[in-house]
């Protein structure tokens, strides 16, 4: 089974190779029947490096907007929603011990879950 996937790896990669590389073949003769690009249609001018910095510059600050919107959501969702000793509570050590045997296994579980 595994020397079958092996086989079946190295033909998709030979594949993949063989298309890769003549992926070139056709160009002339597709060059041939477009016509060339007219030197009177005008191009873009470069606009420099100004336009870039403004772009990520409006990005980043999408980005710390959205981060102080969730901030400020996950904030108002703790201090209204979760209670109090939840948020706060810390076991410590106890939070890290393994039950060993099935029966603090399940009052481990039963403490965790808050099952009466």
């Amino acid at each position: 089974m595994k020397k079958n996937k092996i086989i079946y790896l190295i033909i998709i990669l030979a594949g993949i190779m063989i298309l890769t590389a003549n992926a070139g073949i056709c160009a002339q003769d597709v060059a041939q029947h477009v016509p060339a690009v007219p030197a009177q249609i005008p191009t873009k001018p470069d606009e420099g490096l100004q336009p870039a910095i403004t772009k990520f510059f409006i990005t980043m600050m999408g980005v710390l907007i959205s981060s102080v919107i969730i901030w400020a959501g996950l904030s108002f969702y703790n201090k209204f929603f979760v209670k109090r000793g939840q948020m706060l509570k810390n076991n410590g050590e106890e939070d890290l011990k393994t039950p060993k045997t099935i029966d603090d296994a399940v009052l481990f579980f039963i403490k965790k879950n808050k099952l009466k």
